[in-house]
């Protein structure tokens, strides 16, 4: 009895001595697909064979392009070429010779691939940069009717992504539109690990449109194609895997690298020391993951001074009914991410420039000893089921078949896509396209009926 009453003693002074913290903080993902790139332009291929031979260099020269894709030494099948598309949807091939791959073959291991995938990092078209500005302003006029701020513009680091943040989120505030209750001034896009496309397993051997540039390099496209630097908060682009798509990767960096340092209100335990967390977090986790094992099982792993953990799922009603602070953040990101851990996996597909939500539950927890080192303790849950969709957007099948010259024009490099699609009659220098006019119409982007009003979707 006198040990136990010792013990319960010395239980009694070390909690005494131990100040906790705990916080509870929702956060709304506003979830944006990139608008249309020159690869997605590429879908349209159409190639007469007398060509084939004459185009065949352009596109050997963009398959060596990749210096980590493997096939600087590579060449393209003559005798094979490029085969037309076969459906409204589908890209012209080529047939990569190299011993690696299987000859005859689509599919990851196959020599056959489509020449939308030798495009690296390709831009948006002239066409989508009008396009994102227009599908921005609808989404920030909305954002200011029913009150939402955003804290944090996001992106993967693919330039379609970078370019669409930046002509959604920023250039409609230079161009007329009152932000200062949305993003306020000096807001910048802030690319983020973990969330760069990748194909959806088995489809392609290669895909050098989901291969980023170093920052740099896209820094210096960008001023070409704009004739300026855009702000672009590039603090991630070093030290984080530029090619990785891991939901859950991407999950756990935010909650302990991002949001930690997001306003002062709203502000959730202390960011972890990024070595330490990146080291943790890679060993933990593999590099790919399958959407089908996604929440079959709970995630856990530490450092020095933190850990982090997945929760339980939660339903919409129950996020809305948490008394809690909330975090608004906008990232745009690619179809495959979003389908797969949005949509159950099952699409339909968001349109270019369409916006889907998705929603969180961060409880980051903090022990402090008399004297010691903080303890922090961070547990992400995530909204159970598909996601809502907040802000559609025309369809991209019908836009890629109606595109014009104008609408491609500065679509040049690795490979000038004019000379591989079917092109819609030039328009003069103050007409507009018929891709511009689809996001010029009335209704272009129509944010859905639940989330017209203040409440945003509480019902669902």
């Amino acid at each position: 009895l006198v040990t136990a009453f010792a013990a319960l003693q010395t239980l009694a002074c070390q909690n005494a001595t131990l100040h906790q913290e705990k916080r509870l903080v929702k956060v709304r993902l506003f979830w944006v697909r990139h608008g249309l790139s020159c690869s997605n332009a590429l879908h349209t291929c159409m190639v007469n064979p007398s060509e084939s031979e004459e185009l065949l260099g352009d596109l050997e020269t963009a398959l060596h392009e990749d210096p980590e894709g493997g096939f600087g030494d590579a060449s393209l099948n003559r005798t094979y070429g490029i085969e037309a598309s076969q459906g409204i949807d589908e890209a012209c091939t080529v047939q990569v010779e190299d011993s690696r791959l299987r000859e005859g073959e689509t599919g990851e291991g196959g020599a056959i691939v489509s020449i939308h995938h030798l495009y690296m990092d390709p831009a948006l078209t002239d066409c989508s940069r009008r396009q994102s500005v227009i599908a921005g302003r609808s989404f920030l006029s909305w954002l200011r009717s029913v009150g939402i701020r955003l804290d944090f513009v996001g992106s993967s680091f693919l330039q379609r992504a970078v370019e669409s943040a930046v002509a959604m989120f920023v250039e409609p505030c230079q161009g007329g539109l009152n932000c200062s209750s949305v993003v306020g001034e000096g807001v910048t896009v802030t690319p983020i690990p973990y969330m760069t496309e990748r194909s959806m397993s088995g489809r392609t051997s290669i895909q050098a449109d989901n291969v980023p540039r170093d920052s740099k390099a896209q820094e210096r496209i960008i001023e070409e194609l704009y004739g300026r630097r855009l702000p672009i908060d590039n603090r991630y682009s070093a030290r984080w895997p530029r090619r990785e798509q891991q939901f859950e990767k991407f999950k756990a960096f935010f909650a302990t690298q991002v949001l930690p340092r997001l306003g002062n209100e709203n502000r959730s335990g202390i960011t972890a020391p990024p070595e330490a967390f990146k080291t943790a977090l890679e060993d933990a986790l593999p590099e790919e993951m399958d959407y089908l094992d996604h929440g079959k099982g709970s995630i856990d792993f530490s450092w020095a001074g933190g850990s982090y953990a997945t929760g339980a799922g939660f339903s919409k009603i129950e996020y809305h009914d948490l008394d809690a602070p909330e975090v608004n953040i906008a990232i745009v990101g690619h179809s495959t991410m979003m389908v797969e851990y949005c949509l159950e996996g099952v699409g339909p597909k968001p349109s270019n420039n369409g916006v889907i939500e998705k929603l969180f539950v961060v409880e980051a927890s903090t022990a402090r000893g008399d004297g010691g080192a903080p303890e922090m303790r961070t547990i992400m849950r995530e909204l159970a089921g598909r996601c809502a969709t907040v802000m559609d957007a025309p369809s991209s099948g019908h836009v890629r078949t109606h595109l014009a010259e104008a609408d491609v024009a500065t679509c040049t490099s690795p490979f000038n896509i004019s000379k591989y699609i079917r092109l819609d009659g030039g328009a003069g220098p103050s007409q507009s396209t018929a891709c511009m006019a689809s996001s010029e119409a009335e209704g272009a982007y129509p944010i859905q009926p639940d989330f017209q009003r203040v409440g945003v979707g509480k019902e669902l």
